[in-house]
């Protein structure tokens, strides 16, 4: 009896060991599924993937409204086209109009144009504004923005005093700021450090052209780098830009790479990829 009992004291020690084992396990999976799912910033609110109070779409004689889980009439029949709600808002179609309404049916913003809300960023864009889940306008009145990935805005403000463009976050944090009224952004695609994330600049003439070109540091909006007049910059893949003349006179190509804000690489032999240890 005296070994059955420390036989049994071993197994329940061994048993614990690996439920231990298992939790750790599980976690440090997770942790790596989720650095390198290639998620940049994944800010959705938890409540909206699994809330059994979140109004449900219905749809009758072509019109819709919302209902809860339990079947109950939240919202009447009476949109051309509607949403899902995201947090306490959903934009719903009346003919060819579109509003913001809540819970009740209240029309909290009657929208110009159809907007769009964000979801890993919990944001909306809204008449080319930007809003949090809350409706709370983020940037003050004035900013015209365009969401571009990864939750960063290309923005624009004019007034008597002031044109300004730049990059902001999804939190209205301005990263990059320029005088040029008009540009363009390309965010590049870095596998290797996602924590680093660098844009290609397009500053625009009038006609839309590009007059110059660079790139950007997301982090700390330093310029790194400017092409030569008349030369081009793309990122090729995995964060390496190429640096080509408009010509498309491949030997006078530049390959570049970028690490810790920094341009630390730059040959004009084609690189087909570049390992960080």
């Amino acid at each position: 009896m005296k070994d059955n009992k420390v036989l049994s004291s071993k197994n329940s020690k061994n048993i614990i060991l690996i439920i231990m084992l298992l939790v750790v396990l599980i976690g440090i999976g997770t942790f790596l599924i989720t650095k390198f799912s290639g998620k940049r910033n994944v800010a959705t609110d938890l409540s909206d993937i699994y809330d059994p109070n979140k109004p449900i779409i219905v749809k009758d004689n072509g019109k819709y409204g919302y209902i809860t889980s339990k079947g109950k009439t939240m919202i009447k029949v009476q949109y051309d086209n509607a949403s899902d709600f995201h947090g306490e808002y959903a934009m719903v179609r009346v003919g060819n109009s579109y509003q913001i309404i809540d819970k009740e049916g209240n029309v909290k913003i009657s929208v110009k144009e159809k907007s769009k809300y964000y979801e890993d960023y919990n944001i909306w864009v809204i008449d080319e504004v930007l809003y949090d889940s809350k409706l709370n306008q983020v940037l003050p009145d004035g900013y015209k923005v365009k969401y571009e990935n990864y939750g960063y805005l290309s923005y624009y403000y004019e007034s008597d005093k002031k044109k300004e463009s730049g990059i902001v976050t999804h939190k209205g944090k301005k990263i990059f700021i320029t005088a040029t009224p008009v540009f363009n952004f390309d965010i590049s695609e870095n596998e290797y450090n996602e924590e680093e994330l660098y844009a290609t600049v397009s500053y625009l003439a009038d006609d839309y052209s590009p007059e110059e070109m660079s790139v950007v540091s997301l982090k700390t909006g330093d310029v790194l780098f400017t092409a030569p007049k008349d030369y081009y910059i793309i990122e090729d893949y995995n964060g390496i830009f190429v640096c080509y003349p408009e010509d498309d006179e491949i030997d006078k190509s530049e390959y570049l790479y970028f690490r810790n804000n920094k341009l630390v690489f730059r040959t004009t032999e084609k690189v087909y990829d570049i390992e960080v240890y």
